[in-house]
């Protein structure tokens, strides 16, 4: 990965009472939210205060991973924050940067902004696209002078939005947060691990873009005697035993969920027609999810108090698509089929899981038969297993259902093995 370091500065060969009236002009009328947010302080500080109301209040240690002109209101909210003993920034992130301009520079000296690392920062990562016009100085390591031994480090990256032919932006933040050095680094630094237990789903958190857009979402209840995320089974009992008799079942969970969805929809709306942001977010009940169209900040509310909201994790509510054909390939299903003439014809599975209830609709109106052929007890003391005639008792569980459903297809002559259409298996 290239370093910044080794770009020179762009300098605007002006003295500073020159520099900022046309840093005014420039600004006005080119970059409106800059201007807005340096000579306008109500403005100024309403942005700041956005960002203040989302850090932990507490002390404890954060991420904060900020864009364009939200790094210099970060910049701003970490130093001041220290003042108050309230930072302590694990990591902070700046994508496409404007810190290093010699006019915000001028700005933030105004502010008397000293141009050093916020003594609360652990790590400050810097990340720009050679073409960016907004991060024009690619190497603000020699910008803002290390404290603590803590130095700014620049990188440069390609923004994976110039791979669009359509749009072509090297500014954009979505390009930014999906380049792999950037991910490395937040991953690194949060310890994150791919096959661990999330809250949000990662197709939720993607749509985080406009904090105004509701989307739809799936809550999932978290069921009684289940650990939320990251809760010890000792901290579960401590929880459940404060509890009152209705939170101790999943229908009272449910309830009380769309309740607390409801009452974070009205905190979060800033109009005064109330009902009808409860109309638009939509809060339904089900079994064991609670149905509603929410913003990014309600969703991040629950994210963040799982325990407190009784969330086992936020689904996006949206229609699922089966990848027959994209996993023809890697399965070598083609293959089997073109070398061994491998259709599916005379196989019988064998599906060892919660029993399958063979009376499901699914498996007898595909217009060729029954294909459950039998359902076993496998967990008697017998010598041999245990015929289970009475439907009702063969799979209360439903995830041997539903593996056994996958295996017999849908659509009558549809075979999952093979992808072809002779006779489905038994």
């Amino acid at each position: 990965m290239p370093d910044a370091r080794a770009f020179q500065k762009k300098l605007l060969p002006l003295p500073q009472f020159l520099r900022d009236p046309i840093a005014r002009a420039f600004m006005r009328f080119f970059v409106a939210d800059s201007a807005a947010y340096f000579f306008d302080p109500t403005v100024r500080q309403r942005i700041k205060q956005r960002l203040i109301d989302q850090l932990p209040s507490g002390g404890e240690p954060f991420i904060l991973v900020s864009h364009s002109q939200g790094t210099v209101a970060a910049f701003e909210v970490l130093t001041e924050l220290e003042l108050n003993k309230r930072a302590e920034a694990l990591l902070f992130v700046t994508l496409g940067s404007p810190l290093g301009l010699q006019e915000v520079q001028d700005r933030l000296r105004a502010g008397h902004f000293d141009l050093k690392v916020p003594p609360g920062v652990s790590d400050w990562q810097n990340f720009s696209d050679p073409l960016d016009p907004v991060a024009l100085d690619h190497g603000q390591a020699n910008d803002y002078a290390a404290r603590n031994r803590v130095a700014i480090r620049d990188h440069l990256v390609l923004n994976r939005s110039l791979r669009d032919l359509q749009g072509v932006n090297p500014h954009d933040a979505t390009g930014y947060l999906s380049n792999l050095e950037v991910r490395k680094v937040v991953h690194h630094a949060i310890r994150f691990d791919s096959a661990g237990r999330f809250v949000v789903a990662r197709d939720v958190a993607e749509r985080f873009a406009a904090p105004a857009q509701r989307h739809p979402v799936l809550v999932e209840v978290l069921e009684p005697r289940y650990e939320a995320v990251d809760e010890t089974r000792a901290e579960l009992e401590a929880r459940e035993a404060e509890q009152p008799g209705a939170l101790k079942t999943l229908e009272g969970r449910v309830n009380r969920v769309a309740e607390d969805v409801r009452a974070l929809v009205l905190k979060h709306h800033k109009g005064s027609d109330l009902k009808d942001a409860v109309e638009a977010a939509g809060i339904q009940t089900l079994r064991k999810y609670v149905a509603a169209h929410l913003t990014p900040p309600e969703i991040q509310e629950l994210g963040t108090r799982p325990h407190d909201f009784h969330v086992y994790a936020v689904w996006r509510s949206a229609k699922k698509r089966k990848l027959l054909v994209r996993s023809h390939g890697p399965l070598s299903v083609d293959a089997a089929r073109e070398s061994y003439t491998a259709n599916g014809r005379g196989i019988r599975w064998a599906v060892l899981d919660t029993g399958c209830r063979s009376d499901h609709p699914h498996f007898s109106d595909q217009g060729f038969g029954a294909t459950v052929e039998a359902v076993y007890d496998c967990t008697t003391s017998s010598s041999k297993p245990v015929p289970i005639t009475n439907s009702k008792r063969q799979g209360a569980d439903g995830h041997g259902t539903h593996v056994s459903g996958i295996i017999a297809g849908q659509e009558a002559g549809v075979i999952l093995a093979t992808w072809a259409s002779p006779p489905a298996p038994n």
